[in-house]
């Protein structure tokens, strides 16, 4: 299937090119950057929320919410620059394409199904070629984004044409280590969840082994986790009026009116949607590794037994101090114990940080 879904893509590629994308209206260049130039980046550790809080904002008619992880600097660095090759650029679609027929979750075909009358996917890949020309010329100083608005742009094309939304929502789990680069976004928001780290911990361990992976380094998750929790607080500080921070345990919890706070930050109005999950506008079940509870419904997974106290341990000294500022208790573990898990996993860590600068 996947070797099938690759030949197809590829197809889809080589079509698009062939397309006259002289039928499609240019469109107006300076009013659509309008919101394409005011995205909201959705970040926070992996488990820790970031999936339900982009299903709550997928429905809502102000927004136009991509309906997968955008990992643009992780998956896609020859693209994230100013002039990336053709190939490259190629290579994007064709991936872009197998994410929007997606084999692993549902809806499968966010764009629709092909029929012999129309073929979304050769429409999204054509206009997404155009947008991202457009793009490049109309603004030097995000041409390194070109491919992302292109992205934003040319799947609302196809699944809302004709639609300006107020604002785009694109979510990556970690990408608040890239909040520098984001920030050449001038009018963008961040939204970073965050989740208590024991349950953030406990969460991807399971998802990690459900995936093959019998024995993943824990030390560096928990060094991870507390690592983001460290940039929810500094990046709260630095851009009060563009950072906002929320719990999951609060999104989970109708009593504290959570989706509110968004809204507000986010400057929409209220609807339905923002108490329904949904993903490309069909409801979906909780993104859990462990009880995903029914479809449509915000499902908060029950609690759990006590980690291992060798993880537990882990998570606290890592993740221990900035859990505090979010309301989040650990157990305790001694400053000389907490220093010497610290320096005993530092190699590691240091080199796990200078193949990502080399990179």
């Amino acid at each position: 299937m996947l070797r099938n879904l690759e030949t197809y893509a590829s197809a889809v590629v080589r079509a698009a090119h062939d397309q006259d994308v002289r039928g499609h209206p240019a469109p107006d260049i300076e009013g659509e950057m309008r919101w394409l130039e005011q995205p909201v980046f959705v970040c926070g550790h992996h488990r820790s929320g970031t999936t339900l809080l982009q299903d709550l904002l997928d429905g809502h008619p102000e927004l136009l919410v991509l309906p997968s992880e955008g990992t643009y600097f992780s998956s896609f660095r020859n693209v994230a620059r100013a002039a990336p090759a053709s190939r490259d650029l190629d290579a994007f679609v064709r991936e872009w394409v197998s994410r929007l027929v997606d084999p692993n979750y549902p809806p499968h075909f966010k764009l629709g199904m092909s029929t012999r009358e129309t073929q979304p996917y050769v429409e999204f890949a054509s206009r997404w070629f155009a947008w991202q020309a457009r793009i490049a010329a109309a603004r030097a100083s995000l041409a390194a984004f070109s491919s992302l608005l292109a992205l934003a742009a040319a799947y609302r094309d196809v699944v809302l044409p004709g639609v300006q939304p107020r604002r785009w929502v694109e979510k990556t789990p970690l990408n608040e280590r890239h909040v520098p680069q984001l920030l050449a976004f001038e009018h963008a928001r961040f939204i970073h969840v965050v989740r208590h780290p024991g349950d953030s911990f406990a969460s991807l361990m399971q998802a990690l082994q459900q995936g093959g992976i019998a024995d993943p380094p824990r030390a560096s998750h928990a060094a991870d986790i507390g690592a983001s929790l460290r940039l929810a607080i500094a990046h709260r500080a630095q851009l009060p009026e563009r950072y906002l921070v929320v719990r999951y345990e609060d999104l989970t919890d109708p009593g504290t009116h959570e989706m509110e706070r968004v809204r507000n930050f986010l400057g929409i109005r209220d609807h339905e949607s923002l108490s329904r999950p949904t993903s490309a506008g069909v409801a979906v079940r909780a993104n859990s590794s462990f009880d995903r509870g029914a479809t449509g419904i915000v499902h908060r997974s029950p609690a759990r037994a006590a980690l291992d106290p060798r993880d537990a341990e882990l998570v606290s000294a890592f993740a221990g101090d900035p859990a505090k500022s979010f309301g989040y208790e650990l157990p305790r573990v001694s400053p000389a114990r907490g220093a010497w898990l610290r320096a005993r996993h530092a190699p590691v860590e240091i080199a796990r940080k200078m193949r990502d600068a080399l990179r």
